[in-house]
């Protein structure tokens, strides 16, 4: 299934936060495509103890669980803000598990090699 898989997209999203004090916090928003995004850390998500992290679309919201590690809950914004990176760029239907590999690598790229813009 991976191999058929052919995904070819650019996009461009500029990473506008105003950041919370205190170590590996995240960001209150984060911007992608020209949409806010309003990020939330929450105790638990849709009432799902396994979840770590959600997208909602429709409101421009992401939410974190709050009781994970800074560093989880980083990597867990980076697969989230895929999410709506696809979703904005007119990928409708997403295959979790090449979210999920392509956000692992994101994450550790960004995180490595302090990249901000």
């Amino acid at each position: 299934m991976h191999g058929e898989l052919n995904i070819h997209f650019v996009w461009v999203f500029f990473l506008r936060s105003e950041i919370r004090r205190g170590e590996n916090m995240l960001p209150n928003k984060l911007k992608v495509a020209g949409i806010d995004y309003q990020i939330q850390e929450v105790e638990e998500i849709d009432d799902d103890p396994s979840m770590m992290g959600c997208y909602i679309y429709a409101k421009s919201i992401i939410k974190i669980k709050s009781n994970m590690s800074g560093d989880k809950k980083e990597q867990t914004l980076v697969h989230e803000m895929l999410h709506a990176c696809f979703n904005e760029a007119g990928f409708d239907e997403q295959d979790e598990d090449v979210v999920n590999r392509v956000g692992i690598v994101l994450y550790q790229v960004l995180k490595d090699n302090q990249l901000s813009f």
